[in-house]
């Protein structure tokens, strides 16, 4: 069994024990750990995230660290779980999910739409390697130079889903929200004149 000693002048186990400090700045052995590197830290991706989203990319490693780090990008974490876990509004977990999409961070490998209502999306966290296919990290965020730059897209991205969003037809109940919590005639003109489902 090898000796966990200092080294010597030459890099080489020495034989002697390391100091307890050593011991100390080590991962524990006790209890599951993973890492972070320095530059995911200090990136603009990252600083750029909201209060919602930054709580739910630790929610998501919590779920990395719970299967052995083993299952990344078939992390199974519903709606109605991040939203209870990380104490925000069920409504906003989407907002903040997509926020994650877009600045590299988290990918979403699967849908939850695709299987149903409440089924929960399938996540892969970028800055680890995806343990199903054998494949490296992709390291997406990596891309942002500049805090601004990571905020335009997350902005750009949020803008293309709202104005996408907005052309689909409602239905009668979102009709009635809509109108209930309209604040001017120019917002309540357009729930009016919004399609409803089946009309079109």
């Amino acid at each position: 069994m090898a000796i966990d000693g200092k080294p010597n002048t030459k890099g080489r186990t020495s034989g002697k024990p390391r100091s307890k400090a050593y011991r100390y700045i080590n991962p524990p052995t006790d209890e599951p750990w993973l890492h972070l590197t320095h530059e995911l830290l200090r990136s603009p991706a990252l600083m750029a995230l909201s209060q919602n989203a930054l709580k739910i990319l630790f929610r998501l490693l919590d779920e990395h660290l719970a299967h052995g780090r083993s299952e990344n990008g078939e992390l199974r974490v519903s709606q109605q779980q991040l939203s209870e876990h990380c104490g925000i509004r069920y409504q906003s977990v989407p907002k903040a999910v997509r926020e994650l999409e877009a600045i590299g961070l988290v990918a979403v490998v699967r849908s939850g739409k695709l299987l149903g209502k409440d089924a929960p999306n399938l996540y892969r966290l970028t800055m680890y390697g995806d343990g199903s296919l054998s494949a490296p990290p992709t390291n997406e965020w990596k891309r942002f130079r500049s805090i601004e730059h990571a905020k335009e897209r997350i902005k750009a991205v949020e803008d293309k889903y709202q104005n996408e969003r907005r052309k689909r037809p409602l239905s009668k109940m979102q009709r009635k929200k809509a109108i209930n919590t309209s604040v001017n005639v120019t917002e309540l003109s357009a729930v009016n004149a919004a399609p409803l489902r089946g009309d079109i």
